[in-house]
């Protein structure tokens, strides 16, 4: 099983490695430099806010597997998950786009919505990542990779090729957010198929009023 999956993680790598490259040469002639950079620059701070969790990411595994309350460490980093997530969107992300990005950036004009929307739907999609890590659905996890990156090709050829978006950064932004949500959908359906009691919504504590 633990060969399986070593070796389905490395062609699933390979896989998304190849593809990235591919379509990357086709961005680069396609879209300007200048809106290719904006946009990997916004992701690619994302994507550093991200690492924050790796060590929690760690932890929790670590935990998880060592307790026989599985469920309530998992209640707990949702709900932590959250409360990071809510305060960076809200507070911090506005605040940037709104002051510091338009002074950066020259003709920065992207509404902070977007911007928090972008940041809300990658990390809702690595929270996912990490409950099938931490519960073992390694297939999953290989399916999520490579659904990103296919989601992602195919949300920015939609809108800018038959949607005929212009070619610039905000464009990549919208398929960002378009491609996230995408397999968001597929990972909740999954979540629910696998992982039932492991409902993002019933682990923070949401629940619909009774009205009757």
């Amino acid at each position: 099983m633990l060969k399986f999956s070593i070796l389905l993680n490395s062609s699933t790598t390979m896989i998304i490695m190849i593809l990235n490259f591919t379509f990357k040469i086709y961005l680069a002639r396609e879209f300007p430099k200048e809106s290719l950079i904006i946009y990997y620059t916004i992701t690619d701070v994302f994507s550093l806010i991200l690492r924050f969790f790796v060590g929690y990411k760690d932890a929790l595994t670590t935990i998880y597997n060592q307790t026989k309350e599985q469920l309530k460490v998992i209640r707990l980093f949702s709900i932590f998950f959250l409360l990071v997530i809510i305060i960076i969107a809200f507070i911090l992300l506005p605040l940037i786009s709104n002051f510091y990005l338009p002074q950066k950036i020259e003709n920065f004009d992207l509404s902070w919505w977007y911007v928090s929307l972008l940041f809300i739907s990658m990390n809702l999609v690595s929270y996912y990542g990490y409950i099938f890590l931490v519960t073992k659905h390694y297939k999953l996890i290989s399916a999520q990779d490579i659904l990103k990156t296919i989601f992602w090709i195919f949300s920015i050829i939609l809108l800018y090729n038959f949607i005929a978006m212009e070619a610039n950064y905000k464009t990549l932004i919208y398929a960002s957010i378009l491609s996230n949500f995408s397999i968001l959908a597929f990972l909740i359906y999954k979540q629910k198929q696998y992982l039932p009691k492991y409902s993002f919504f019933q682990l923070i504590g949401f629940k619909l009023p009774n009205l009757r």
